[in-house]
């Protein structure tokens, strides 16, 4: 995958989180593909974008909900058409301004290339407990904090993947991507960014 193709699939991710945070469930909703499924952090399981739609329309309509801010760790072609996103998520309680550590998770999804564009065919939140791993879970909350405090919903750390004399080799960069549309001076910024420099010097070798 190139660089643009990362920032597009990125993008999902973000209008996903942003419309929960927004409490749209239509909007929400419309980021699947018509049969994409939702597994909830509790394991309930939402199948179909009209189902997807109507529960949240019920969640929102109801309770009072927190906000997620998410870091995405990877994002790896599976086949033509297919790719699979990695994040890790926290949520911050309705009128606080931190994380409750509880609900830190482990995100996956599966977007698929469709007619209409790129399509959620499954969200599927784990649990971020790392039970009997005390350091790990504190680990995962001072990363999301920091994401958190970007003021940016979601975060990324890309990853590039290189060949050089047979050899796989991984070149890991972190930056954080606001909405790619929203700014040109953001645009100029980025062009400009250490991470567009260190790119450009493996570009050569990127896969």
């Amino acid at each position: 995958m190139n660089q643009s193709e990362r920032e597009r699939v990125v993008s999902l991710c973000r209008q996903l989180l942003e419309a929960w945070n927004k409490r749209d469930a239509d909007a929400f909703a419309a980021t699947f593909a018509e049969d994409g499924s939702s597994v909830g952090f509790d394991g309930s399981v939402m199948n179909g974008r009209t189902e997807i739609a109507s529960t949240l329309r019920g969640i929102f309509d109801n309770h009072p909900t927190a906000a997620y801010v998410a870091k995405v760790r990877e994002v790896r072609a599976l086949g033509p058409g297919v790719v699979l996103i990695r994040s890790v998520v926290g949520m911050v309680p309705p009128g606080k301004d931190e994380l409750n550590p509880a609900v830190n998770a482990v995100q996956s999804l599966v977007v698929v290339e469709k007619d209409a564009g790129l399509k959620i065919a499954l969200l599927h939140n784990t649990p971020a407990a790392f039970h009997g791993r005390p350091d790990l879970a504190q680990q995962l909350t001072r990363e999301l904090t920091d994401a958190l405090h970007t003021g940016h919903t979601v975060t990324t750390a890309l990853v590039l993947r290189c060949r050089f004399a047979g050899l796989d080799q991984l070149a890991r960069f972190v930056a954080t991507y606001d909405d790619l549309t929203q700014s040109t001076q953001r645009s100029r910024a980025r062009r400009d960014s250490p991470l567009r420099r260190c790119a450009l010097s493996v570009s050569a070798c990127s896969a």
